[in-house]
Formats: structure tokens, C-alpha cells, sequence
């Protein structure tokens, strides 16, 4: 019998790695909108860097590093839903927990880590569909009266669960009305499309890449499509990179680009880097910066 859920810490950042069947009931969620939400929880804002690259054969990469306050609990979630796909995510526990580092010994930590689906800042889906947010200085998305208000992190939680394709992925977001957003999304898949969504003014604004490369960091890309290198250094030395490569780009040097681009700063820090394959299903993490010691994990991946 396969167990509910497992739970195991694997860094003292610390680190944890949690792989749940459980029901988290997210179907009856994106009928009403009503998730219960703890007193003192928050929501993550943050600064990063995310790229997609895909003209090496049979490769899809998705680079992400998670820029925001150091020293905070983080959890990759492995999910197996009876009404979706299965995924990897990873998961900002500061939401619910602080500093504090969460007890699977503790029920009331448990009920809290009960939530953990639902706030996922990235992941990747047993189909190659992948995500990732990134805040950017404003952003506003449509509101009709007629539709469902999800919270933006279980926006991500809807493309990884039901969206196989960037296109399946940009039109269930169509369906809801995204509240609490402050982001954009990277969204990429396994046939080597990519798009970054924006919320601006009440629209949806979708960029579609007209290279085998898409890059995403801390501002509007729409209102800057002519010269995004002047916006953003990390945007600069991404695109530089996957330029001079044309989006031929291994695991190592994706991983050695994230390094790069990595921050370590009063305000700001890398909290955690990953590099998704969205064709073999291998998962590449590296916390607090410490890019020579990185853990391997893997999804198991469907065609």
C-alpha cells in the first residue's frame, strides 16, 4: 500500500522533501474560491531570474533561482493527484511558518503543511509542463464577477495539475480571476514552446518566444520588448549567454548560469536554485548558493 504522505529534511537550511497521494481537494477549491488560510499567513513576493532553453536534442531546460529572505524553511513537494498530473514543486514554508523550522511530529504543523499544494512558487509536471513567478513592480489582472477568484500561487498549482501545454496552461488561467498578484509566470513545455504571462491593467499580455530561449526576471517585459537588456543585469547576462549558445545549454552550464546570476545581498539572496529537464524529468537543486553541493531528484515522466 502506498503510504499518504513521506517527510524528510535533507539540508539544514534547512531543506525538506515531502512526497504526499493525499487529497488536497483542489477540485472543490476551483468551484469556490474559499481556501482556509491560517492567521499570520503570508504571501511570498521576491526577486528572480528564469530562463527556458530547448536546441540541444531532446533537451528542455527550465533554470530558476528564488531570490527573497535568507534563512527560510523551503520543502520540493512531490504531488499525486487522482484528478491531475503528477509534479514537483517547490514550496516558500516562511508562508505559514516564518523562520520557524515546521515538525512532522507536530499535528498542527501537519495541518499547516496540509496547504502546501497550494503554494507552490514553481514545479514541473509529469507531462513537462513547467512554471515559475517572478515579481515585477505592478501588475493587475482582469476581474469578472462571473468567474472563480484563485490566489496566484494556486495559479501555478492549476497549470501543474491540469495543463500539459503552454497553450492548455495560458487558457485555464483564462478561466479564473488570479487574485493577490504581484507576478508574471514563465511557463514552458516539453515541445519546446515557452510564453511569460503578464497582468497588466486589467489584461492578460502573453509573450510568446521568438527564440529557442525565453528569459524572465523583476520587470514588465511587455512595456519593454525593444531593449529588456537595459531593465535587468541577470536578464542581460541570461540572454548574452543563451545568445552566444542559441539555447544549446547542458544542465551543468544552466546550472553554472544560475550561479551567475545568483544574489547575496542585504536584501535579497538566492534562496534556492533548480534546474527542471522537462523531457527526462530530472530535478537539479542547489540552496543558499552552495552550487557544489546539489541534489538530484527525479519525476517519473509521461508521454
Amino acid at each position: 500500500m502506498t503510504p499518504q504522505s513521506t517527510w524528510r529534511k535533507i539540508d539544514d537550511y534547512p531543506l525538506f522533501v515531502m512526497d504526499t497521494y493525499e487529497d488536497y481537494h483542489f477540485d472543490r477549491y476551483l468551484k469556490t474560491g474559499i481556501l482556509p488560510l491560517p492567521p499570520g499567513f503570508s504571501l511570498p513576493a521576491g526577486g528572480c531570474s528564469c530562463f527556458s532553453a530547448f536546441n540541444l536534442p531532446d533537451q528542455a531546460i527550465f533554470g530558476r533561482n528564488y531570490d527573497w529572505t535568507k534563512n527560510i524553511p523551503i520543502l520540493l513537494l512531490f504531488t499525486h493527484p487522482a484528478n491531475g498530473y503528477a509534479s514537483a514543486s517547490m514550496v516558500d514554508l516562511s508562508l505559514g511558518f516564518g523562520t520557524k523550522e515546521p515538525s512532522w511530529k507536530d499535528p498542527r504543523d501537519r495541518q499547516l503543511l496540509s496547504l502546501a499544494p497550494y503554494i507552490p512558487l514553481d514545479g514541473m509536471n509529469e507531462r513537462g509542463l513547467t512554471v515559475a513567478l517572478m515579481k515585477v513592480p505592478k501588475a493587475q489582472a482582469p476581474s469578472d464577477p462571473n468567474k472563480v477568484n484563485i490566489i496566484f500561487l494556486a495559479a501555478i498549482r492549476l497549470m501543474l495539475d491540469k495543463a500539459q501545454s503552454v497553450d492548455e496552461a495560458i487558457s485555464l488561467l483564462g478561466e479564473y480571476n488570479i487574485t493577490f498578484i504581484q507576478q508574471h509566470f514563465l511557463i514552458a513545455d516539453a515541445g519546446g514552446n515557452s510564453a511569460i504571462m503578464e497582468f497588466v491593467d486589467g489584461e492578460i499580455k502573453v509573450i510568446r518566444s521568438k527564440h529557442p530561449w525565453q528569459i524572465s526576471t523583476n520587470f514588465i517585459l511587455s512595456d519593454n520588448l525593444e531593449s529588456p537588456r537595459t531593465m535587468c543585469a541577470r536578464y542581460n547576462t541570461i540572454d548574452r549567454t543563451l545568445e552566444q549558445t542559441q539555447g544549446r545549454i547542458s544542465t551543468e552550464k544552466a546550472m553554472s548560469l544560475l550561479k551567475d546570476v545568483s544574489q547575496h545581498g542585504a536584501v535579497n539572496t538566492t534562496i534556492f536554485s533548480m534546474i527542471y529537464n522537462l523531457i527526462n524529468g530530472e530535478i537539479d537543486i542547489a540552496v543558499d548558493r552552495k552550487f557544489d553541493r546539489l541534489y538530484h531528484y527525479g519525476l517519473n515522466m509521461q508521454k
